[in-house]
């Protein structure tokens, strides 16, 4: 066994008698070893199948998902070519992550502009009527062709929308949840400070896509990464 003759109080990299540094732990390549972790989830969306601990739901209409089989693909759903048609993919009303001190890391594609709405952070409950518990990054036809931040009280849902024009190609999304605010960062850049409408109690994540009109074709949004955690 190695002999550890310095720990770095920040848990900073390990110097051991032989020479090598090395991690003390996968812990404290995170926390200071005398600070208690929060919860934290980390999902890759790669691999042959969607892990079990996910959910679909079945909103409206006829959809599909699965495995992308391409470069960067991650996770797909492609929705039925009737109006509304939507699926979702979520904790099946787990939530444990905090609506006071979170945040939620996503990168996601949505593959059209056209008649599209494609959303993914945090919620209370996908099942139910709108106007949920939520705070959500929003690409929707209906909100303007933008990057738009959405929060839901459980009684009221509003949206603002940013500067930055939505296009087809995959983004990183962060969502910041305080006790009074929301914020959403888009490619490393803060993007939208919302301060009304915040969710007053703990969610799941979750990635969604739905068809606005019955326009011919479906709707296809991919996720490729998500990360959760309390803070």
């Amino acid at each position: 066994m190695t002999d550890i003759t310095k720990i770095v109080e920040n848990a900073g990299p390990q110097t051991t008698k032989h020479g090598a540094d090395r991690w003390p732990s996968v812990y404290q390549t995170h926390r200071r070893a005398d600070v208690l972790a929060d919860l934290h989830f980390v999902e890759w969306f790669s691999g042959a199948t969607l892990p079990s601990y996910w959910s679909i739901l079945e909103k409206a209409g006829s959809n599909t998902s699965g495995m992308s089989d391409e470069v960067d693909g991650g996770y797909f759903i492609t929705t039925g070519t009737a109006g509304s048609s939507r699926r979702y993919i979520y904790f099946n009303n787990i939530d444990p992550f905090s609506n006071l001190n979170s945040v939620t890391d996503m990168v996601i594609r949505c593959t059209s502009n056209i008649e599209s709405n494609m959303s993914s952070g945090l919620m209370s409950d996908p099942s139910a009527a709108e106007n949920r518990n939520e705070i959500k990054m929003r690409q929707d036809v209906n909100f303007g062709i933008f990057f738009n931040l959405t929060t839901g009280s459980g009684s009221t849902e509003t949206t603002t929308a940013s500067a930055i024009t939505a296009d087809t190609i995959a983004h990183h999304f962060a969502l910041i949840q305080t006790p009074s605010a929301a914020f959403l960062r888009a490619d490393g850049q803060f993007a939208v400070t919302k301060t009304n409408n915040l969710s007053d109690t703990k969610m799941q994540p979750f990635f969604s896509m739905q068809k606005r009109t019955s326009n011919p074709g479906g709707k296809t949004g991919h996720i490729t990464f998500l990360e959760a955690f309390n803070t």
